[in-house]
């Protein structure tokens, strides 16, 4: 693989060595001012003072992006439109996710061939493309919630609640789901757990919906007396809304299926219509789950336990 890397002010270039360990061909230069391009298979930035130089040879010259997901200025990704974004033009908002989604990972774990944890199945094979190790083991990992700190918050009552627990950023998507709310009228309380500037936003769009705010420290007693959980992003909420009897509608990928399987209702990712009937049917449903829970802490094997009421 041929791979341009943008280098500023001395930065650690460890990583760059792992890379070139593998047989990569690593060019290095120190700005986006006649870096080459031809034959390039990626552009990959180390640290948030080349990230805008690699973002802007990616979108010159069509070739894909890594770097580190908090090194990203919003106004590269987010503040465009869903269907124009990132290595190539009007890519679907679901394959920029999957794309972040992924150098979130390579990010961590690309420097470490020997051994890796990963979060799901499904994010393996590109591993072992970038390593070059097409038969590597690789190490699966699913969210593991505290299930004996979770339990003790159990209850059986139930507000006219809908809570989604998430950071308060663009890629969460609670924009979306505000609007879902909007479209079927609702009339409880949105909870929202968590904290980010996008606060602000959802402040100004919510017209007449009304949304309570609160923090992490919260998150089970605010989930345990919910109707229903929403999770767009956050891959561990929907098991420790499980836990809590707590049904939970998510927007649909290989991940969440991976994981949940048949435990959780999908809708279809980034149709907020398709959320909005979906939450619909949910209040109207009432339904109720709960688990069989057994000695097994695990999350793989608690989602099979898994009973519909």
């Amino acid at each position: 693989m041929n791979i341009l890397a943008i280098v500023k002010n001395g930065e650690d270039k460890h990583q760059l060595r792992s890379l070139i360990n593998k047989k990569h061909n690593v060019i290095i230069v120190n700005s986006s001012e006649d870096a080459p391009y031809n034959n390039i298979d990626v552009v990959i930035s180390l640290s948030e003072d080349a990230v805008e130089d690699a973002f802007n040879i990616s979108q010159r010259y069509n070739i894909p992006f890594y770097a580190h997901i908090d090194w990203i200025k919003p106004w590269m990704v987010f503040k465009e439109s869903e269907h124009n974004w990132g290595h190539i033009n009007k890519i679907p908002f679901s394959e920029k996710m999957n794309f972040i989604r992924k150098y979130q990972n390579i990010a961590m774990y690309w420097s470490m061939a020997d051994v890796k944890s990963m979060s799901a199945n499904c994010f393996h094979q590109l591993m072992r493309e970038l390593t070059g190790i097409l038969d590597m083991n690789i190490y699966t990992k699913y969210p593991t919630p505290d299930v004996e700190e979770i339990l003790k918050h159990k209850s059986n009552k139930r507000l006219n609640r809908i809570t989604c627990v998430s950071r308060f950023v663009p890629y969460a998507r609670i924009h979306h789901l505000i609007k879902a709310l909007q479209m079927i009228e609702f009339d409880g309380v949105l909870a929202l757990v968590g904290s980010g500037n996008e606060k602000n936003l959802y402040e100004a769009i919510k017209g007449n919906l009304n949304i309570e705010y609160y923090s992490d420290l919260e998150k089970y007693d605010i989930i345990s007396e919910s109707k229903l959980v929403i999770s767009l992003w956050n891959g561990t909420v929907p098991g420790e809304s499980l836990l809590l009897d707590i049904p939970v509608v998510a927007y649909d990928s290989a991940y969440m299926r991976e994981i949940y399987g048949d435990n959780i209702t999908f809708v279809c990712n980034n149709s907020i219509s398709e959320l909005a009937r979906a939450i619909n049917n949910e209040l109207k449903q009432n339904r109720k789950i709960s688990f069989d829970f057994t000695e097994d802490n695990t999350l793989e094997k608690l989602i099979n336990k898994t009973v519909r009421k």
